[in-house]
């Protein structure tokens, strides 16, 4: 009989030769050996990850209005996620972090750990003047900032390098927890590319032969990044001058060769560039004057013990009672006009340093140290012939003879309070007139020397929040709807309204020279064309917002970016001629032009002098 084949659900599988059995893989060190084996490579990519976010932060302080600095921030964290894949560890992994913000933070601050070690060993006496003074604790404040920003840094590589671990365990298996040698090299070899990258990237927007000079400094002290510190540059013909709150210094102005640096620690606020002879400095205990190369003193002025004629309870008597909440050095040659607190305005002669007068001129009350900043970039102190008008409180403007104090002519508009509060006008010059812009909706026209009141115009329809600027007889200001509006100074016939600053966000900037026509907003750079009356599109810089004011010399206007552009262009064919990129975050008031070229001055105090013009 044939054998038949019966089906069987549990068929006997023959033997394999051992020879042809599968190797037995390695088990691989676990989590703690390999923290140790890795640690030479990943001490390279920590330094590495603090050199790389180094030179992101020299290339941007990432402006809140800017887009450039979300891209560039989203560019930073895709990095991160890929280093996380490649390294899967969690201690390094959240160090890469810390490591990479610590990079951006010592280009902006430079030593920022002992700052931030100061400010809270001295929390209580910081809190205390603050509170004195009615102002806010900066120190404190950015202390709390960057610490919170390193500690969030950290959280988020922590949290996101748990996910990263455990997902490799679950999906590729258990020993894929943990990177290897050829993921660390392989993680060492991008970031050496996106370091090496990333420079010659941004060495193709360097300035090149546009770049005379520059001299570089750090937000010092820290509070610098987010509040006005007393610092300011003072330019001559043969030299200018730097300073913050630890010294001052003296550069050649051809050059750029620093000739020396003086200790001083000015306390008083004044404009970001002053032009003068002489440097001097608004400290806590006077004003100094210096020679030109900071050999020696010129003079001293002291300030009051107290203010003159003003009684106060006991308990709202200070020391400091006689020191400026700022100075303004830029309203008229040869003299220093000084603002002190309820209402005090003093005059100093920068020839030999002497108080030439101080007397109550605004509202009797104590100044908000936040608002102090006002007073140095809003118009309200202007200077004709021999006298000075000042815009005051409560709709008053009052003009004095400048080297006595002796008052000449003083107007009090109608209304007083504009929106509920005591209203001050913004002032402009032309010739001998003075042009006080309310709130309210009123332009008054005065002769400057007699106070003669020449013309008036009012109007609901337009609020100026800016001067006015002249010409013939029409001015032009910006109204509180942020519309550009031009009228007679006589009547207030519109000429002209269009939208200039739409929708404008809180602390966007909004930079302007109505005098020359020109401002911008957000990403566009306009002209004001009045003889058309529209604004003509000079440039669109998209993903960037124009913080400069516009600085116009000779044929050419300059103007610059939040994120560090400065750019130039023919003030009558409106053609851009070039723009390059300077590390630092620029303002309202960074540029100033001079006999040596165009001076750039960032927020943290650098200075780069460029070539003007197509030089």
């Amino acid at each position: 009989m044939d054998d038949v084949a019966i089906a069987t659900s549990n068929p006997v599988k023959p033997m394999e030769s051992s020879a042809h059995a599968a190797p037995v893989k390695a088990k691989p060190v676990g989590t703690f050996i390999n923290f140790f084996l890795m640690m030479p490579l990943a001490v390279v990519l920590l330094l590495q990850g603090f050199f790389i976010g180094r030179s992101f932060g020299n290339f941007t302080t990432f402006p809140f209005y800017t887009i450039q600095s979300y891209m560039t921030l989203g560019a930073l964290a895709a990095l991160m996620v890929v280093i996380q894949m490649m390294m899967r560890s969690i201690i390094y992994s959240t160090l890469f972090g810390f490591m990479l913000v610590s990079g951006i933070f010592h280009a902006w601050f430079g030593d920022f750990l002992s700052p931030l070690r100061e400010n809270f060993a001295e929390v209580l006496s910081i809190m205390k003047h603050a509170w004195s003074n009615k102002d806010i604790p900066y120190p404190i404040l950015m202390s709390t900032i960057v610490t919170t920003v390193l500690l969030i840094a950290s959280g988020v590589n922590f949290i996101f390098a748990l996910f990263t671990k455990y997902f490799f365990e679950i999906v590729f298996g258990r020993e894929w927890g943990d990177g290897r040698k050829s993921a660390y090299f392989w993680a060492i070899v991008l970031l050496g590319i996106c370091y090496f990258g990333f420079g010659a990237y941004a060495q193709t927007l360097a300035p090149g032969q546009r770049l005379l000079w520059e001299q570089r400094s750090f937000y010092r002290p820290i509070e610098e990044y987010c509040s006005r510190i007393p610092s300011a540059g003072i330019v001559s013909k043969e030299r200018i001058w730097s300073y913050d709150t630890t010294s001052i210094n003296a550069f050649d102005s051809g050059t750029g060769a620093q000739v020396k640096e003086k200790a001083a620690v000015p306390s008083i606020p004044a404009p970001m560039w002053i032009k003068t002879e002489l440097p001097i400095l608004g400290t806590s205990m006077g004003l100094i004057s210096y020679d030109r190369d900071l050999l020696s003193e010129l003079w001293t002025c002291a300030y009051p013990a107290s203010l003159p004629g003003l009684v106060l309870p006991p308990e709202d008597v200070r020391p400091d009672q006689g020191v400026p909440l700022l100075i303004r050095p830029d309203i008229r040659d040869g003299v220093i006009f000084c603002m002190f607190d309820y209402g005090y305005w003093g005059a100093v002669d920068t020839k030999d340093g002497h108080m030439l007068w101080i007397k109550p001129i605004d509202g009797p009350s104590k100044i908000n140290r936040y608002f102090v900043e006002d007073f140095i970039r809003s118009p309200y102190l202007v200077s004709v012939k021999d006298v000075v008008v000042f815009a005051c409180y409560n709709g008053r403007v009052i003009a004095l003879k400048v080297d006595t104090g002796e008052t000449v002519w003083e107007y009090v508009h109608p209304e007083s309070k504009f929106e509920g509060k005591g209203q001050r006008a913004y002032l402009s010059i032309h010739e001998n007139r003075v042009l006080a812009a309310f709130p309210s909706g009123s332009l008054v026209t005065f002769d400057a020397v007699k106070g003669t009141k020449i013309y008036e115009a009012s109007s609901q329809q337009w609020h100026p929040i800016s001067a006015a600027s002249w010409e013939g007889d029409e001015a032009g200001f910006i109204s509180s709807d942020g519309s550009y509006v031009r009228v007679a100074v006589d009547g207030g016939h519109v000429f002209m309204r269009t939208m200039l600053y739409y929708n404008k966000p809180y602390l966007m900037p909004a930079p302007k020279n109505l005098d020359r026509c020109f401002a911008a907003y957000k990403d566009s750079f306009f002209q004001i064309a009045t003889a058309t009356k529209e604004l003509k599109d000079v440039c669109r810089f998209p993903k960037h917002t124009f913080a400069c004011s516009p600085v116009v010399d000779e044929s050419f206007v300059y103007t610059g970016t939040q994120d560090g552009w400065v750019m130039c262009f023919h003030k009558d064919s409106l053609d851009e001629k070039w723009r390059v990129h300077l590390s630092g975050e620029l303002s309202e008031e960074s540029l100033c032009s001079s006999d040596a070229g165009l001076l750039v001055r960032t927020r943290s105090g650098s200075v780069y002098c460029l070539k003007k013009g197509m030089n």
